[in-house]
């Protein structure tokens, strides 16, 4: 009886989270998102010859060769491609699911199946995502399928999609790492890792010339000036200490400290581990706690470790985990509408609730590396 009650709740669940997520899909279509506008100007105007001395809209603030990847929007009418750009983005969570789901070789049943991709939905960090036109989700699977891939000894195929994550999301090189654990088992994926960025970078070249990507380098020195970073949007270690830290020179040197460590204590903690899923996971969640500009929509890149996760801590059968598991996914989904009004000290910790949340699970996954008996 009990477990007919909780099977009908879910649905119950699921259809309203996806009639609400139907008549959002509705706004996104017939608005502009904004990120994706800006990719899409920028593509156009790379098409039209422009450079960056004479269009401040070819440099957006986001690295030039991933514009690239956007110039086969260009030849379509604004809001078809946005259109487009959007059912990639949902297809690419689609996909994420399905290739973490099968690295378990269990059956799901269909309800949660779909109630798992309710509790993603529903999420602020995916409404960000979607709603801003931003790139996260196709990074995202582009660096899930890598691993899939990996774990199946797809080797050249992996360092392919390996690329494609870190072409569209530069970040993601740190988890060259992971593979660099097994060098000599991984030489393959990291030779073709190399291979096909060097590859994108002389498409790069091509599409903007030299002058324009060293002029693009030069501004890069712009992303260590570490003013405004308290803003709430900003959940990584630097947002968190910004808000109590006011010099520039302190806070960076404090999270460069703490960057080195985190990396560390993962790499550590993974040597000779044979828990590869959980290593992965723990490098996502590093890399989201030490980039410096940690946005909320950055953290639906926790789709994978929140699966692997929850389906290890079944095996844990551990109360207590399950709640600090949901603690943390309730802190790293939600968001506060006006975060201004909360002043002071307490104030800055309850703005701080992402990074709470994706510190917490940061822990939840070391434990999980500790007690390989639970995994």
């Amino acid at each position: 009886m009990k477990n007919k009650l909780i099977c009908f709740l879910k649905y119950v669940f699921i259809i309203i989270i996806f009639i609400h997520f139907s008549f959002s899909l509705f706004n996104i279509f017939t608005s502009i998102a904004p990120d994706f506008h800006e990719y899409y100007i920028s593509a156009k105007k790379l098409i039209n010859v422009k450079i960056l001395n004479s269009d401040k809209h070819l440099y957006n603030g986001y690295p030039l060769f991933q514009t690239v990847f956007f110039i086969p929007f260009v030849f379509l009418p604004y809001f078809v491609s946005q259109g487009l750009f959007i059912l990639l983005n949902i297809i690419s969570l689609l996909m994420i699911v399905f290739f973490t789901l099968k690295m378990f070789k269990t059956k799901i049943k269909l309800v949660n199946f779909f109630f798992l991709l309710s509790m993603i939905i529903v999420s602020f960090p995916f409404k960000f995502t979607i709603g801003m036109g931003q790139i996260n989700l196709i990074s995202s699977a582009f660096l899930i399928l890598s691993f899939y891939l990996y774990k199946n000894r797809r080797n050249f195929l992996s360092g392919i999609f390996l690329a494609f994550a870190i072409w569209t999301k530069p970040y993601f090189a740190i988890m060259s790492l992971f593979y660099l654990l097994e060098y000599k088992k991984n030489l393959k994926i990291l030779y073709t890792t190399l291979l096909s960025l060097f590859f994108i970078l002389i498409i790069s070249f091509v599409c903007f010339g030299l002058n324009n990507i060293t002029q693009t380098l030069n501004s890069v020195p712009i992303l260590l000036n570490f003013d405004n970073r308290e803003i709430y949007y900003n959940q990584g270690f630097m947002g968190f200490i910004s808000r109590f830290i006011s010099n520039d020179l302190f806070k960076g040197i404090v999270s460069f400290i703490t960057a080195l460590f985190l990396i560390a204590c993962s790499i550590k903690k993974s040597i000779n581990n044979k828990e590869k899923s959980l290593q992965f996971s723990l490098f996502i969640t590093t890399i989201l706690l030490i980039n410096p500009l940690s946005w909320q929509h950055h953290f639906i890149y926790l789709i994978f470790p929140f699966i692997i996760v929850f389906y290890k801590l079944k095996k844990c059968q551990n109360m207590y985990l399950y709640y600090w598991f949901w603690f943390s996914y309730l802190l790293i989904s939600s968001n506060i509408k006006n975060p201004y009004i909360l002043k002071g000290f307490f104030g800055n910790i309850i703005i701080s609730h992402v990074f709470i949340g994706a510190l917490i699970f940061y822990f939840l996954i070391f434990y999980l590396l500790k007690r390989p008996k639970f995994t």
